[in-house]
Formats: structure tokens, sequence, C-alpha cells
């Protein structure tokens, strides 16, 4: 469970955040800061509109994000003294695991999204770009907000 602290880090709101996306790490204070970008909802991160013909959006200004900007992220310890009721979930679902079973972090997101991730290796075979995310997903990375929602597009012309 040492090993769980040491490498987790968590938003204010208990979600788990990739240690490679954390910066500025404070580990005597068991603080670190991260880049949180809000996809815009319009073009769904890719920055362009299809209406009846391919144009910028004007939502986001063709980038793909509402906005970015740096929030905190904290070690299990530290998240005891910012959020108590948030900590104490984490810790308890902690705890009931065993120490064979603790999950990765890529395991936790592969179980947050299953359903697209089958969907993705089903149809790898067919589409180059699907083929070449299950190789990331294999190679243990986790896809990005905007690999997702290419992909989501590329399975519903599919359907």
């Amino acid at each position: 469970m040492s090993q769980l602290k040491k490498a987790s880090w968590y938003d204010i709101s208990g979600k788990v955040i990739s240690s490679g996306r954390v910066s500025n790490v404070d580990l005597k204070k068991g603080k670190g800061e991260y880049e949180y970008r809000a996809v815009c909802d319009r073009c769904n991160g890719s920055g362009v509109v299809k209406r009846f013909y391919r144009s910028q959006c004007t939502k986001c200004h063709s980038s793909g994000y509402l906005f970015t900007t740096k929030r905190e992220v904290y070690t299990l310890n530290a998240l005891f003294t910012v959020n108590r009721p948030v900590a104490c979930r984490i810790y308890r679902e902690i705890k009931s695991l065993t120490a064979e079973a603790i999950p990765t972090v890529l395991e936790n997101w592969i179980a947050s999204n299953f359903g697209l991730v089958n969907q993705i290796k089903q149809r790898a075979a067919d589409n180059s770009f699907l083929k070449s995310l299950t190789e990331q997903l294999t190679a243990g990375r986790i896809l990005t907000e905007k690999q997702l929602s290419a992909a989501k597009r590329t399975l519903e012309h599919w359907r």
C-alpha cells in the first residue's frame, strides 16, 4: 500500500491523475500541478465543424479546448488534509483490495472506458487508426481525450 501512496496522484475530487501529467512536484507537502483541458463540446476537440462544409470551430477558435488551467494534485496523505471525505473513500477502496489485486492506472482507465476499448479492438483489423490505438493500449499507454473523440467518430462512421 505504501507503493500506491507514493505513485498515485489525485485531483481534489478524487480522480486519479497519471504521474506523467504531474509537474511542479513538492513531495514534502504531497502536492503537484497538472494541466486540465476542457474539451470543446461543439467540435469534440477536433477544432473543425462539419456542417455543409468544413470550417473552423467558432466556440473554441479551432484549438479543440474551451480553456486550459493549472490544477493541483495531491498524494493520498495530502488529500486527507484538503478533502477528507474523498480521501477516506479512496483509502477504504485501497484497503479493501488485496496486495496482489491493486489495479494500475491503466487498468482503472480501461475499466472506466470498457465499451469503447472493446469496440476499438473489434474494429482494429478494418482501420489503421484503430489498429494504432490498440497497439498503444497493449504498450501500456492511456489514450488522450482527442484520441478517444476521434475513435468515437471513426466507430460512428462504421455503424
